[in-house]
């Protein structure tokens, strides 16, 4: 019967095959672990009009590609019955999936609870089911792992820590265990509070017990040497700058367990600081500010010494006066650590006060230095060079000063450590009178005899005093009684020529006394009878030459010695020009040692003389440019005027000058008159031409 039954089905296979692609599948993996799922696929060849999946677990399907839980350990049979046209073809796999059965894991420890430090040695107890157990994945629960079987692990957190535990047998299966709060860490927690840090000593500090547990005992350890069993040991005192640690041992007397912390406290000197620079003129000065306190400062302040205040790290404030300002810094870290710095700053400001001697000249002075400010250097400028130094760096100089004048104008100039300078000025006054007079109209020297009136020129008297009476001594002892005089603007008449010195006195009304006496201040002269003089060439010259001029004056048949030689040389006449015998013409200069021998008057005795002047004859503008050209030598008959004499006392002679216009001279054309032959420049153009005169018998320039 079961022959037949073959038959049939493999004749309906037959028939089937004739018609569609045989059918059969494929799975996702036919040896799986528990519980784990398998996907089944049919060909994608076949098409029929429905599935129907059998396992021998005794799960069905009628997807055409089924996914399938495998819960237990098993051999799984799988049968495929597909159905096209009313026709049915079935496909049987028997054993086609085998499902493992996973290890059975479990563990345990040696000390689930204890005391930190806690070292626990754990046990695995796992059971393979299927295959031995091949790896191990444990997670203490205090960042720690491992993968060893039998592991240990080091607790100190006192907490409850979870273990959990992976195991892979040689199929691959897994198994996990997780046990929470498996290790419980018990016993006290030591803490305490403190001020950690404090800026000044002797230092208190008031230690709080915040520890933790049940019947606990105490141990601290101040850092210092000293230690102490008491719960709450109260205020502790440190006597040196240092940074301590502090510890606080506790143990529970139940468990015996103990713990421990240390804490860091800083007992420094705390020192506020910062930088400043100063600039300053005379009468305001700038402070530029920076906080240097360190380690650091949570909270400054400033105190600006004017009633203004600021919290800026750095900054600039400028005082509109000179005086003194104390410019304090408060820095804070806390409440009870903080320090303040000063800076007393007393701005550079010089000022003297100066004495010397009444009515005793010289003017010897003592300065006495009345600055103030800080480390001070000084230089006096006393404008005066006379008798020492204009400068010092004295503190309190000693000085002689030259008299007249009357009064110096003295500096104190006073420069601190910080670079800051500043000056003081004042007119020190000799302390006596200085007597002063002149001459009216400043007549001094003139004719025999000569009248002067005299007159005191605000002689310097002390402030509240006055003249009580004057003197007058002429140099005139031939005059008798009248060489003396008691006026105050006496007059006197000297007969005789000759230099005379003038001595003059003052008498104060508080018995101070000065006499000026000066030497030569009245010259009286008198005339020559006669004066001649004479050229080294004589009295016709050719243009271009240089006559030397001698004199020779005459009084009483006698050789007479002038001092005063004024020459006028190139004079277009004989007209006289001296009109009063004591006052020479205004073209007459100063005696001089040396003197210019082109210029056409000079004071000297023996005076040479350059005959080289010209004159422009003709004078073109050109673009705002002078071109000068034609120039002709001044020639022809010129005069020679001396006026000699002695002491103001003058006579004039006149003499006529011939001067010859024979010689060859080149013309040149400059673009300014004020250029001559003598410079260095050579890209200078000028235009040369043919300036000779008289040139018809000689050669002439080409």
């Amino acid at each position: 019967m079961f022959k037949n039954s073959l038959t049939l089905l493999f004749l309906f296979f037959i028939s089937f095959l004739h018609a569609q692609v045989v059918p059969d599948f494929t799975a996702s993996s036919t040896q799986v672990c528990a519980p784990n799922s398998v996907t089944f696929t049919v060909n994608p060849l076949l098409s029929a009009d429905a599935y129907f999946w059998e396992f021998s677990n005794g799960v069905t399907s009628n997807q055409k590609n089924p996914t399938i839980v495998f819960s237990s350990p098993a051999l799984i049979s799988v049968k495929l019955t597909v159905t096209q046209n009313g026709q049915q073809v079935m496909v049987d796999e028997r054993n086609f999936i085998r499902v493992f059965a996973p290890p059975s894991v479990d563990f345990t420890a040696d000390k689930p609870l204890g005391c930190s430090p806690l070292q626990v040695n754990f046990t695995d107890l796992s059971v393979p089911n299927s295959a031995a157990i091949q790896s191990w994945f444990w997670s203490f629960g205090n960042g720690q792992t491992s993968t060893q079987q039998f592991p240990n692990t080091i607790y100190t957190e006192k907490r409850n820590h979870t273990v959990f535990l992976r195991v892979v047998d040689q199929n691959g299966c897994e198994a996990t265990k997780v046990k929470n709060n498996f290790i419980s860490l018990g016993g006290p927690e030591a803490n305490f509070l403190h001020n950690d840090l404090l800026c000044r000593v002797p230092a208190g500090v008031a230690f709080t017990n915040t520890s933790k547990g049940n019947n606990l005992e105490y141990f601290w350890d101040f850092g210092d040497g000293k230690t102490s069993n008491a719960e709450l040991p109260g205020t502790h005192i440190y006597t040196k700058f240092d940074t301590t640690l502090v510890k606080l041992v506790v143990r529970e007397k139940n468990s015996g367990c103990t713990d421990s912390i240390i804490k860091e406290m800083k007992i420094m000197n705390y020192q506020a600081t910062f930088d400043f620079s100063i600039s300053c003129n005379q009468q305001d000065f700038t402070i530029n500010l920076t906080n240097t306190t360190k380690p650091f400062a949570n909270k400054i302040s400033w105190n600006l010494g004017d009633g203004s205040e600021s919290t800026e790290n750095t900054l600039t404030k400028k005082y509109n006066d000179i005086h003194p300002k104390i410019i304090t810094l408060r820095a804070e870290v806390n409440e009870t650590c903080w320090d303040t710095t000063r800076l007393n700053y007393t701005p550079s400001n010089p000022s003297f006060s100066y004495s010397s001697d009444e009515c005793n000249p010289p003017m010897i002075v003592s300065f006495e230095n009345n600055s103030t400010g800080k480390g001070l250097q000084y230089l006096w400028n006393f404008n005066d060079t006379v008798y020492s130094s204009k400068n010092s760096t004295l503190e309190n100089p000693i000085k002689q000063f030259q008299t007249p004048p009357d009064k110096h104008f003295v500096e104190l100039q006073a420069t601190d450590i910080y670079g800051c300078k500043r000056s003081r000025f004042a007119n020190v006054n000799a302390p006596f009178p200085i007597a002063n007079f002149e001459a009216v109209n400043n007549k001094k020297s003139g004719c025999a005899p000569l009248t002067v009136a005299f007159m005191d020129t605000l002689s310097y008297i002390l402030d509240l005093t006055k003249i009580a009476s004057v003197y007058w001594d002429f140099g005139d002892p031939a005059s008798g009684n009248q060489n003396i005089s008691f006026d105050t603007s006496p007059t006197h008449t000297f007969e005789t020529p000759g230099d005379y010195t003038i001595t003059y006195a003052i008498l104060l009304d508080n018995g101070c006394v000065d006499t000026v006496k000066v030497e030569q201040f009245i010259r009286v002269g008198e005339k020559p009878d006669s004066v001649v003089f004479n050229s080294s060439l004589g009295d016709t010259i050719c243009w271009g030459a240089s006559p030397k001029y001698t004199l020779q004056a005459f009084k009483n048949n006698q050789i007479f010695t002038t001092n005063y030689h004024c020459w006028l040389f190139e004079q277009n006449n004989s007209d006289g020009l001296l009109i009063h015998p004591e006052n020479p013409p205004s073209e007459c200069v100063n005696p001089q040692l040396t003197y210019n021998s082109l210029a056409l008057s000079v004071n000297n005795p023996s005076p040479t003389h350059d005959y080289l002047a010209y004159d422009y004859q003709t004078q073109v503008i050109v673009n705002d440019t002078l071109l000068i050209s034609d120039a002709k030598s001044k020639s022809g008959d010129k005069f020679t005027h001396l006026i000699t004499g002695y002491n103001g006392c003058f006579t004039e002679v006149i003499k006529p000058k011939k001067i010859k216009d024979v010689m060859a001279m080149p013309g040149f054309i400059f673009p300014d008159k004020n250029q001559s032959l003598f410079f260095s420049d050579t890209s200078r153009v000028i235009k040369v031409f043919n300036a000779s005169t008289n040139f018809e018998n000689v050669n002439y320039f080409r």
